[in-house]
């Protein structure tokens, strides 16, 4: 009999290591959650990243258009007042 209880661990070191199992386990379960939550902050990044970049495109599009536009009536003007000196000259 007391070479069963000799090769029986006590409670003690059972319920210890249970509770090392258990802390572990715990370990693991907290470090997929943080894995999770990466992949999900990692995601967010992303979208935002897409959305900046969507919006440096438009606005780089913006200003083109605007200095496209700024050309043109810029263009028009030196033609109308080249006409306007050149009636001017003919007048004379």
């Amino acid at each position: 009999m007391e070479q069963e209880a000799a090769a029986d661990p006590p409670d003690s070191d059972i319920i210890q290591e249970n509770s090392a199992v258990s802390h572990h386990e715990e370990e693991v379960v907290s470090s997929d959650n943080q894995l999770h939550m990466l992949d999900v902050v990692q995601q967010m990044i992303d979208a935002m990243e897409d959305r900046i970049s969507r919006r440096i495109v438009e606005s780089e599009d913006r200003l083109g258009r605007q200095i496209v536009e700024s050309e043109d009536r810029m263009t028009r003007y030196i033609i109308e007042s080249q006409d306007r000196i050149f009636q001017r000259i003919d007048f004379v």
